[in-house]
């Protein structure tokens, strides 16, 4: 089901008269900031979020590493 479903059939004929038919053109009535701010905080979280925790769990690793390493020369040097 379409809107405009005179308009979906004339695209495989070149849009027949439509100069915008393949172009990119903007909107009639942009969207408003709040929406947009909305989508970039979503798509910032949803890729950000992974990576942060990945980074946090790899410094977590690494503490951890230098700690029992650190112990291990401890334990070599008094023998």
């Amino acid at each position: 089901m379409c809107l405009h479903a005179d308009q979906v059939k004339s695209l495989p004929r070149g849009g027949e008269g439509d100069p915008d038919a393949w172009r990119l053109v903007p909107r009639r009535r942009p969207l408003s900031r709040g929406y947009l701010a909305g989508i970039a905080a979503a798509i910032g979280t949803c890729v950000l979020l992974p990576y942060g925790e990945e980074l946090l769990r790899c410094v977590r690793t690494g503490r951890k590493n230098d700690k029992s390493n650190k112990s291990n020369k401890r334990i070599r040097k008094g023998r």
